[in-house]
């Protein structure tokens, strides 16, 4: 088992080398499943996930969360795999007593380039989903002029983004602006899609 004082030396080393020697079988395993693989000659294509975790005073890893994404919700769950599976320590002492003890840790994924084309338009991904989620979210709070905006937002990274498309034509009418509804609903009929048609019939008559 480590001893405490070396944690620190551990975790410097494992954030400046994050890569196959330092990774469990599982957590290997976990970045090959995701599509993921790493090339620690690839200092520009590297992401930074930061965690933080407890050693119990039992000497194991307790309570693993993202403090700092890096970017990606599968990096960051691998992230906090591999320190789950990391051995236990000598726990900390206090007056004689073995004593939890809290603790963050950077660690790097140095992708190679497919990856890091690949953690990209998962990033993108996670963008449009949270500005589409901001936009429902006004809407139901009647900020109709903020879900305009969180909707356009997606569309910017996504312009076929049906979803955003169909919503921010709805938000559009709730502020009688049925010109810009229409338009971005006759979008989604150009894409040979049927979602909004019921709707093109009832409010874009010519």
């Amino acid at each position: 088992m480590k001893k405490v004082a070396y944690i620190f030396l551990f975790f410097a080393l494992l954030s400046n080398c994050f890569g196959q020697s330092t990774l469990s079988s599982t957590t290997i395993n976990l970045l090959k499943q995701s599509g993921y693989a790493l090339d620690s000659n690839n200092p520009d294509t590297s992401v930074k996930a930061f965690v933080g975790f407890t050693v119990g005073e039992n000497g194991y890893v307790q309570n693993v969360k993202i403090l700092k994404s890096c970017g990606s919700a599968i990096l960051d769950n691998i992230a906090v795999s591999s320190v789950y599976t990391m051995p236990p320590f000598k726990p900390a002492t206090k007056d004689g007593k073995n004593v939890a003890a809290q603790f963050n840790l950077p660690i790097k994924f140095p992708l190679d380039k497919k990856s890091h084309n690949l953690y990209r338009n998962e990033k993108q991904q996670e963008d449009i989903n949270k500005f589409y989620n901001d936009g429902v979210k006004n809407v139901s709070e009647n900020k109709n002029e903020e879900a305009v905006e969180n909707f356009k937002k997606c569309l910017t990274l996504n312009p076929n983004d049906i979803d955003a498309l169909y919503n921010i034509g709805a938000t559009y009418l709730k502020l009688n602006e049925k010109n810009k509804a229409c338009e971005n609903w006759n979008k989604i009929k150009l894409m040979g899609k049927p979602d909004a048609d019921e709707l093109i019939k009832q409010y874009c008559k010519n």
